[in-house]
């Protein structure tokens, strides 16, 4: 039998384990630290020890991991999600930032940048007669207006792929 951590391959490598014909359990990462603080010695050598004895005495107790595919999907589509939206809102403050150089008072017109109007006003800003960095910021706010309607296009679609997926597999997460 083998025993380990979760981790980022945790998953691929107890699929491999198992087409093998290898007995795998992977457990809970802070499980395993709690065994493997109480090691005088830090070394792999003694870390594949203690997980060993900790797999010998108490495997009936041992809290594991479930590794199957529709916890794998919902894991990756809600780390994308989230991934998304810091993106979006990494841009949307680089917007908030220009229009401000632009009209100080400019969210009195176009309302909050976390609604798609507002980002879309921001959008359809026309200053006529711009010049020189007024011109190019103006650039810079149509790109990045760009930028966050796909973004928020991706996070909606990334969204509906979850909510169906939870809806599939009947995991109370909804």
């Amino acid at each position: 039998r083998v025993v380990f951590e979760t981790g980022p391959l945790s998953v691929w490598f107890y699929h491999a384990l198992i087409e093998e014909g290898v007995p795998a359990i992977c457990i809970d990462a802070r499980h395993a630290k709690a065994v493997l603080d109480m090691a005088p010695n830090k070394t792999d050598a003694a870390d594949a020890l203690a997980m060993a004895r900790l797999l010998r005495v108490e495997t009936e107790f041992l809290p594991t991991v479930l590794l199957d595919d529709v916890s794998t999907e919902l894991r990756l589509l809600s780390d994308h999600r989230d991934n998304l939206v810091a993106e979006r809102t990494r841009l949307i403050n680089q917007l908030h930032a220009q229009m401000l150089q632009i009209d100080p008072c400019y969210e009195e017109k176009s309302g909050a940048l976390t609604s798609l109007a507002g980002v879309r006003s921001c959008r359809d800003l026309e200053i006529p007669h711009a010049e020189g960095v007024i011109r190019t910021r103006l650039l810079i706010v149509r790109q990045l207006v760009s930028q966050i309607l796909q973004l928020a296009e991706a996070i909606e679609t990334v969204e509906t792929a979850l909510t169906q997926r939870v809806q599939e597999s009947a995991t109370p997460l909804v």
